[in-house]
Parts: C-alpha cells; structure tokens; sequence
C-alpha cells in the first residue's frame, strides 16, 4: 500500500478518535468540513464502506492541524495525530495496539474525563503510577504531552 493511501486510510480509521480528543461533535467537525452530518458519520463508521477521498483527507488534515495551532492546551490532540497520522509505527501491531488506547483516550475525554483522570489511566497502563507523577499531574507541571510521550516511551519501546 502506498504511503498516501495508507495515510487516508489511518486518518479515516482513527476520525472518531481524533473528533472527541479535539472536543466536537459530529456535527460541528461537519458544519467544518462544510458537508452533512451523514458524510462525517458515514467516513467515521468501519462497518460502512464510503472510502475517504485524498481531498476530504487533506482537509482534515488542515483542520486538525489548526485546532493544534490555535487550541495549543489540547496536547492529547497533537499528540494523537502524530502518533495515528503523521509519525505512524511501521509495526502494524505496535501501531493498532496504539490505535485502540488513543480510541479509549478519546471516548473517556469525549465523556467528560478530566485530564487528571487522563493521566492517571496512561499511568496505570504503563505501570507507572509512582507518587512523584501523581504529584506532577495534581500540580499541573506534568502535562498531558509529556505524560503520553513517557507513557508511548515505556509501553512501545522495542
């Protein structure tokens, strides 16, 4: 598979992850991409068979690339994209185990989850939950950026 191809192919994969982690609804990312409702839920659905086209790929593209710009608090998002989009694991296992805690990520901060609650998850996940990160997290100097390149560093390294 071409490298294009399997870009489109990731970004229509992982756009309901990516939707929740920038903090909109179906709708709003629709009203962005200026289609209907429908359209983005039939690219989000992975039992529908509506193939993402190189264009809708490329806006997307641009529009997450300027919630990352303008929303630069939003680290998980920046993240997410690198790991899913831009700098995707080569190991096709690696890279979906990756896939399904961004997934976990993204449902647990669409449905209100505080990012104290965020990193303490990524924490436990990678056996990591030692009172000094606990204490950086409350304190707000551990941000989420950090703590998912620790947590990626440690439960991906080869």
């Amino acid at each position: 598979m071409e490298d294009r191809d399997l870009k489109i192919m990731r970004m229509q994969n992982n756009l309901g992850a990516l939707r929740k982690i920038a903090g909109w609804t179906t709708e709003q990312l629709a009203n962005k991409l200026d289609v209907s409702k429908q359209t983005v839920c039939n690219l989000e659905n992975k039992e529908n068979h509506t193939k993402m086209k190189y264009s809708q790929y490329a806006l997307l593209k641009m529009i997450f690339d300027e919630e990352i710009k303008n929303n630069p608090q939003n680290e998980l998002l920046k993240k997410a994209v690198d790991v899913l989009i831009n700098e995707p694991d080569s190991d096709e296992e690696k890279y979906n185990e990756k896939e399904l805690f961004i997934d976990t990520l993204a449902s647990a901060k669409y449905a209100g989850k505080s990012n104290e609650e965020l990193a303490k998850f990524m924490a436990l996940m990678c056996g990591m939950l030692v009172m000094p990160v606990v204490g950086q997290i409350m304190a707000g100097t551990l941000g989420m950026g950090k703590l998912f390149d620790m947590f990626f560093t440690r439960k991906f390294k080869q």
